[in-house]
């Protein structure tokens, strides 16, 4: 059943890729092609592959355009896809050929975490970004970085999903041992911004909560405060988010791991695929971001 499934995805993704305009990570081309690479290696097909291989010279060529600090279209986002392929094997590349997107985003600073917050979509570019490329150096600069940016007043205003991804840099700083001792007092400090969100009712979204579950199975022995925060939610459904929990699965892989159990993905593909040619085709929100959940689901069985 998988395989006709994602066929339906392949087809739909195919015929519609030159309708969606930005070149990004998560809301671009480069997310389609990311899937096109797994759907290759799980169907052997190298026509995929192919398809693929031409959309990431496109997009190669285009880096320079793009501003670092929006990890959903830019150049952090793309980096970190990069990065990405080439780690899973799907890319042979030098070491040095993200040398300039290093220096972009090594370069980032307080005031753009400060544009960050505005954008739609907000999270920590420069700490998801490093963490991806495991410069160490680079994290425990960031992790200094992030200590200071804490302490202005327009840390209060922090989206909780930018929240949520400075917690799983923070985490998973703390697992690689780069500065662990500041990092625990930044978790601290963070605890008591996601305690007054929850408490203040901030609207926050399923996702929000997803994240929020995925960086809580991050921390060794959870603090009994730490699970606390979640101890009246009741699980995500599956059904309902499958296309928020494909996006989380994909871009922080640490931590819990969602499986489709017993999910009717036949039942649901008609629905999903209109949602995703109305709300974007890659990964965020889109067809391309379930298709390697579904991929990836069944290599780990």
């Amino acid at each position: 059943m998988d395989k006709e499934i994602l066929q339906q995805i392949a087809n739909v993704l195919y015929i519609n890729v030159q309708q969606v305009k930005p070149y990004g990570l998560l809301q671009g081309k480069l997310g389609i092609a990311i899937f096109f690479y797994h759907y290759a290696r799980y169907t052997e097909d190298e026509r995929y592959e192919t398809f693929s291989d031409e959309y990431i010279r496109f997009i190669f060529d285009k880096l320079g355009s793009n501003a670092p600090e929006k990890f959903a279209e830019g150049l952090s986002g793309i980096g970190w896809g990069f990065d990405y392929l080439i780690k899973e094997g799907f890319l042979n590349a030098d070491d040095n050929v993200l040398e300039e997107v290093d220096m972009a985003v090594g370069q980032m600073n307080i005031s753009d975490f400060q544009k960050e917050i505005e954008l739609t979509l907000p999270l920590f570019s420069k700490g998801l970004y490093f963490i991806q490329r495991d410069n160490r150096d680079i994290i425990g600069e960031t992790v200094f970085q992030l200590d200071k940016f804490m302490q202005t007043h327009l840390f209060s205003h922090v989206p909780f999903m930018y929240l949520n991804s400075i917690i799983y840099f923070i985490l998973t700083s703390i697992k690689k041992n780069i500065e662990a001792h500041l990092c625990k007092t930044l978790l601290d400090r963070l605890f008591a911004v996601v305690k007054q969100n929850i408490t203040a009712d901030m609207h926050l979204t399923d996702m929000d909560y997803l994240l929020l579950e995925k960086n809580i199975s991050l921390i060794d022995d959870a603090l009994p405060e730490w699970r606390h925060v979640l101890s009246d939610r009741t699980d995500i459904n599956l059904h309902k988010n499958i296309r928020d929990i494909s996006f989380v699965d994909f871009l922080f892989p640490q931590g819990r791991q969602y499986d489709l159990g017993n999910v009717d993905l036949w039942r649901l593909l008609p629905e999903i695929i209109r949602q995703s040619k109305r709300d974007g085709l890659s990964i965020y929100n889109g067809l391309a971001g379930i298709g390697i959940f579904i991929i990836n689901n069944n290599m780990r069985k």
